[in-house]
């Protein structure tokens, strides 16, 4: 899933909301790209957040401009039945 997000409040209360980002989105996906949008005015720090399950597996740093790179493959499932 691909969230973007806008999320201007201060640095360090985004910090401590990381946890919560990633426990929402997995209300709605096991993988999830959160992208918070990174402005001057109002000030918005950026960063971007690869997601699995509720853990935070990457991301990109805050007041940042850059490629978050992340691998995502898809699992098959095969079911045989004899």
């Amino acid at each position: 899933m691909l969230w973007p997000i806008y999320v201007n409040f201060p640095l360090e209360e985004f910090k401590r909301q990381e946890k919560a980002y990633a426990l929402k989105a997995q209300e709605a996906a096991d993988r999830a790209l959160i992208v918070n949008a990174l402005s001057d005015e109002p000030k918005s720090y950026g960063n971007a957040f690869y997601v699995e399950k509720d853990e935070i597996k990457k991301s990109l740093g805050y007041e940042r401009e850059d490629d978050l790179k992340v691998e995502v493959v898809k699992k098959a499932f095969i079911y045989r039945h004899f």
